[in-house]
């Protein structure tokens, strides 16, 4: 058994009604890759403590990944209830409201969140990704553009800016947020193998070979660098 989980269970057993310590050992065992362990923790927490908005958000959270949408958000929903300050209750709200097909009211809980957290870039990213579905590309290419600035070292933001900016037909600021998202994750195939579709739309062949040819040496198994590499002159 786990040292986390020996440890919780002794801390329970010494006191059984302590709701934190019951919620501490379901984010372990969440840590730990067993999510129903978890969830009947985070139950039990809300029997012992019906306020508890972490526990609240962390199951609803659970409920989601389960396609329970309806669920999801009345817990979100209690959660903000007792604490409205929780950023991530009001961005697993938004998922849940954009399962739902209401992305309206989704976009205003992004929004509450990056009021929040104004430098954090999930949010922001939350918001372009639903700007994307809606086939609002320009607004979306806005957004990342700002996390680009408040989140300097986000490489998923420097990403999905660049692949947005190419498929706009942006190739510059394409080439130019790719490259940053490289230097952040250098070790991402992905990443290289848009660098490198980048430089192919630019009309850089030799770069663009370079770039693939990375993508293909941290992982040979990606088709879409190899589907790149055959259009390289």
């Amino acid at each position: 058994m786990a040292p986390a989980r020996v440890f919780y269970q002794r801390a329970i057993t010494a006191d059984p009604g302590f709701a934190e310590g019951y919620y501490a050992w379901g984010v372990a065992e969440l840590n730990l890759g067993d999510p129903e362990t978890a969830r009947r923790l985070f139950q039990r927490v809300v029997e012992l403590d019906p306020v508890h908005p972490d526990a609240l958000n962390d199951l609803g959270a659970l409920e989601l990944s389960q396609g329970k949408v309806e669920e999801a958000q009345q817990l979100f929903r209690r959660a903000l209830q007792f604490r409205p300050s929780i950023v991530t209750a009001h961005l697993n709200l938004g998922n849940a409201l954009a399962r739902a097909g209401q992305p309206a009211r989704a976009e205003m809980e992004y929004r509450q969140a990056m009021r929040l957290a104004p430098s954090d870039d999930i949010p922001y990213l939350a918001l372009a990704s639903l700007f994307e579905q809606q086939g609002r590309l320009a607004e979306a290419l806005e957004v990342y553009r700002t996390v680009v600035r408040i989140a300097p070292r986000s490489g998923s933001g420097a990403f999905q800016f660049g692949v947005l900016a190419l498929k706009m037909g942006n190739v510059n600021e394409a080439t130019h947020a790719l490259e940053l998202a490289t230097k952040i994750q250098p070790r991402s195939s992905l990443f290289h193998a848009e660098l490198g579709h980048a430089y192919l739309s630019a009309g850089a062949f030799l770069r663009a070979r370079q770039e693939l040819e990375v993508a293909l040496q941290l992982d040979p198994q990606n088709k879409t660098a190899r589907e790149y590499l055959r259009g390289v002159k």
